[in-house]
């Protein structure tokens, strides 16, 4: 397990769980989805876009985000306008603001404690995900996002930033690729 405030490196976003990557409905290398991730977050485009709203989700050992601006040509995006190949109960959903605030919801009104663990592995790779993408200027996590992971019981001791939630699982390297973005 990582340490406590140590960066998460992009290798480290290559796990036993993750293997392969889609974003927006088309299979991506981590490379390419991590420099698409990074021209996002800059802070004129995140602020030009009016924010972005996302899904995630995991499906085996694919990880699936969808992304689309808040706002394109003056127009409002939604949620419903993102497709993942795969979608289920343990879909993420939520928001990226300019001023880098991040609301992390599912959707789940049966939810079992054993739901935990599979909550679990989506929240962490998402956030490690993001981290690696704009690790100089990190995403908060605003108060519905934490009020939902405690109401629920997500996690055993509540993540309150998102190193905290990248950190809240062991992560296990595996050497994947030969060159990541810097």
């Amino acid at each position: 397990m990582q340490e406590i405030g140590q960066k998460i490196h992009p290798e480290a976003l290559v796990t036993p769980e993750v293997e392969r990557w889609v974003f927006n409905r088309k299979p991506i290398s981590l490379e390419t989805l991590l420099r698409t991730l990074v021209s996002a977050f800059n802070p004129q485009v995140l602020v030009a876009n009016g924010g972005y709203l996302f899904k995630a989700s995991l499906d085996g050992t694919v990880f699936h985000l969808g992304i689309v601006p808040t706002l394109h040509e003056g127009e409002r995006g939604y949620h419903f306008n993102i497709h993942l190949k795969q979608e289920d109960v343990f879909t993420l959903i939520g928001n990226i603001t300019p001023q880098r605030e991040l609301t992390i919801l599912f959707k789940n009104s049966a939810m079992k404690e054993h739901d935990n663990s599979i909550y679990q592995r989506v929240y962490a790779q998402l956030a490690r995900l993001f981290l690696n993408a704009s690790p100089d200027k990190p995403f908060t996590l605003d108060w519905i996002t934490t009020h939902l992971m405690e109401e629920k019981r997500i996690f055993p001791q509540l993540p309150q930033t998102l190193e905290e939630l990248a950190e809240a699982l062991p992560i296990q390297v595996r050497t994947c690729c030969s060159t990541l973005p810097k």
